[in-house]
């Protein structure tokens, strides 16, 4: 535990540290605030690449800032929208009629409230969806967050927001570790590196815990937490017949050891691993239920679960002979 000053918050892009979350526990717990903090130690900062060639030089920033980073989690994700990157989209209500006569009028109607709400920006095209006439997509053109409360009117009703999303490549996804130790954290980030590779980790985050304690002084100190702005290597994937970004990332394994540490990766593309023998193995994944390592809960010999057990059917058709 360090005792620093407490770190600024930040803008999007900024290295020191995310946008601070304060949070009130019972008790005698210190009002303390949730950070993340961005060291510069992806390869991509690195003067020359792995084969010892120099480096383009690049700007020591994340490319993300930590609130714009893709979601990690499953349901945070809207599927059933297939928002493309850079694209907001809203829905008609039923009782707007939409005839092809006033389509042009619409677009622009609907473009130039776009425009009032966010005069700084050059707000791109305006499209209807020729399979589904009644959804609107506007391409928004900032790495900002867009504010889905801005409000767009047409023939007096108000277009439903669906969703939005940010200016992320659709190879880029977020893998969240947890349980670190504090003397562990730089050799994690270095055998992650090496064990997702070819796919490239292009930043890092890590979570840090601030508060005063009772005399008043900032204490900081992590919390277990890394994240990870992971670039999917789409090339050798394409071999596997894996075509698109989230297949790549479903192939990914559930686990990643490091001496005697082994640490779950949670990611939004992750499927149900199996949590008996936490295989670490790309390309390959099977549940609990069909873990062949796993011991039968009737003759304890791996292999098998227990409905495939010999021995517990034939157990079975002996009490049924009696």
């Amino acid at each position: 535990m360090t005792r620093t000053s407490s770190p600024a918050t930040s803008t999007p892009g900024d290295p020191k540290t995310t946008e601070n979350t304060p949070t009130q526990s019972l008790g005698d717990t210190p009002v303390y605030t949730a950070t993340h903090e961005w060291p510069p130690i992806a390869a991509r900062l690195e003067p020359l690449n792995d084969d010892g060639d120099p480096r383009p030089a690049v700007a020591r920033h994340p490319l993300l800032s930590f609130a714009e980073l893709p979601p990690h989690q499953a349901r945070i994700l809207n599927y059933d929208a297939r928002v493309a990157p850079g694209v907001v989209r809203y829905g008609l209500p039923p009782r707007i009629k939409l005839p092809d006569a006033t389509r042009i009028q619409d677009m622009v109607q609907i473009h130039s409230q776009i425009c009032e709400a966010h005069p700084e920006l050059e707000i791109g095209s305006i499209t209807f969806k020729k399979s589904r006439p009644r959804i609107v997509d506007i391409h928004w053109p900032s790495s900002q967050p867009y504010n889905t409360e801005t409000p767009i009117w047409l023939s007096g009703e108000r277009l439903i927001f669906i969703a939005a999303a940010g200016r992320v490549k659709e190879t880029w996804i977020t893998i969240v570790i947890r349980d670190i130790e504090d003397a562990s954290f730089d050799a994690v980030c270095r055998g992650l590196r090496d064990f997702l590779s070819p796919h490239e980790i292009l930043d890092y985050w890590r979570g840090v815990l601030n508060y005063t304690d009772r005399n008043g002084n900032p204490v900081r100190f992590p919390n277990g937490e890394l994240y990870i702005l992971v670039e999917l290597d789409m090339k050798g994937s394409t071999d596997r017949g894996l075509l698109y970004p989230n297949d790549v990332a479903s192939s990914l394994p559930g686990f990643f050891v490091l001496g005697e540490n082994k640490y779950k990766l949670n990611y939004a593309a992750r499927l149900d691993h199996c949590t008996f023998c936490q295989s670490t193995t790309f390309f390959e994944h099977h549940r609990l239920a069909d873990c062949t390592l796993r011991l039968c809960s009737f003759c304890q010999d791996p292999g098998h679960p227990l409905r495939s057990c010999p021995a517990a059917k034939r157990a079975e058709a002996d009490q049924a002979q009696v």
